[in-house]
């Protein structure tokens, strides 16, 4: 399957008829539905109390099922997404299967899968994506009619506009004036970039089962910021594989060890005070030079989150649901009713992969190389609280869109060469 990479670029989403051969969706269908009675008798409170019940493929499936792995494999996935990230060094790191919930919840809310306190500002990680290209990219592919999935096209490229902020503000449930609805007919789907504005259009008991993949590339132009970081399945997964599939899946997990590897070569450079050392790893985690403060800033998230493994205490649990009174004109809160909100909980197959980085390091290491990110942290924090409602996290100190100015890397290294 041929697709166009332009419009993808410039519309952030592509939909694709008859991703799934029509000979497969039957077989797809019903291995699916499998894996549902098997995710929900796993969790059946849960099941039932959500908007949309998810179906982690790599927990459940088995020899029975393993249609629905190959399926991430097959051209129309696997050879699409190489076309899109331009990229043959890819890996499925995330597997799912979403249905529908037992009652209506209505509509979702439009939202970015963006934290500002784990990712860098929404800008900075734009412009590196248009000017190296994607590193990272999400599927949503129907096995049954599925209308639910909304997107704004072009979002990926720019913030909100102050109209956009302001009816989020109002409703964030709400239509927006540039919203399309990604119909999808059984056997078709949709490839998107998630930094864009999206949402689900109503939760509601007609059914569904809509497969969802995430991909990511390994040692190109630019690194995948957060989200498409680390893993959703381990080794685990490859024992349930046949055997003409271990080989690959035990591929994917070798390169993650030997990119976990750089990421801990370049944070012992900052470690050392070595910025002959730094700067080659980061040209191997980051290849081109323009967008580069981006994977910096991410290595300073990161550093955090080794910490913390390390000393919990760092990292307080608060609810994420927060009242505040925002300035839609300055994206300020004037009003805050809680403290700092701080990083939700680590995903537990990302433990693994964060625990291998942190094990190269003692306690005190951390401390000294996280005091050698002062400054960058305080370069990416305002004066007061800002708050987006277009992001999945609530008021934070940290930036939502703009860039630090004027600091790029020699300004990093400088401040921990001084």
């Amino acid at each position: 399957m041929q697709v166009d990479t332009n419009q993808f670029l410039k519309d952030g989403y592509l939909v694709l008829k008859n991703v799934v051969p029509p000979d497969q969706l039957a077989p797809l269908r019903h291995s699916c539905e499998i894996l549902a009675e098997r995710q929900r008798a796993l969790s059946i409170s849960d099941w039932e109390s959500v908007p949309s019940p998810i179906v982690a493929i790599n927990e459940v499936c088995d020899s029975e099922t393993m249609n629905v792995v190959r399926f991430l494999l097959h051209d129309n996935t696997m050879g699409v997404s190489q076309q899109l990230l331009n990229s043959s060094q890819l890996a499925p790191i995330s597997m799912e299967v979403m249905c529908n919930p037992i009652k209506d919840f209505g509509p979702g809310s439009w939202h970015r899968d963006i934290k500002p306190n784990y990712q860098a500002p929404l800008c900075g990680l734009q412009e590196d994506m248009m000017t190296n290209g994607p590193s990272y990219l999400q599927w949503n592919i129907a096995l049954y009619d599925d209308n639910n999935f909304c997107l704004v096209p072009g979002t990926h490229q720019r913030p909100n506009t102050a109209d956009e902020n302001q009816r989020l503000v109002d409703n964030p449930q709400g239509a927006l004036p540039e919203g399309v609805v990604a119909d999808l007919k059984a056997g078709d789907g949709v490839v998107y970039l998630n930094w864009m504005l999206h949402r689900g259009a109503r939760y509601s008991p007609k059914q569904r089962r809509t497969i969802h993949q995430v991909y990511r590339t390994f040692g190109d132009n630019n690194t995948p910021n957060y989200n498409g970081l680390f893993f959703y399945w381990d080794s685990d997964l490859v024992q349930k594989l046949p055997a003409d599939c271990q080989p690959v899946f035990k591929r994917y997990l070798e390169l993650g060890k030997q990119e976990r590897a750089l990421w801990a070569s370049v944070l012992y450079s900052i470690l050392q005070a070595d910025p002959v050392g730094f700067k080659a790893n980061l040209s191997t985690l980051h290849a081109a030079e323009k967008g580069q403060m981006v994977t910096v800033i991410l290595l300073s998230k990161l550093a955090f989150r080794i910490r913390s493994l390390k000393n919990p205490s760092l990292v307080q649990h608060l609810p994420s649901e927060r009242k505040v009174d925002f300035d839609v004109a300055q994206g300020t809160v004037r009003r805050s009713t809680t403290a700092l909100p701080a990083p939700p909980k680590e995903p537990e197959l990302h433990l693994y992969q964060l625990e291998d980085i942190a094990k190269r390091f003692s306690a005190e290491d951390l401390d000294t190389l996280w005091d050698r990110f002062s400054v960058l942290d305080a370069k990416l924090k305002t004066n007061q609280e800002e708050f987006n409602p277009g992001f999945q996290f609530g008021p934070s100190p940290y930036r939502f869109n703009a860039m630090p100015e004027d600091f790029e890397v020699e300004d990093f290294i400088a401040s921990w060469t001084r």
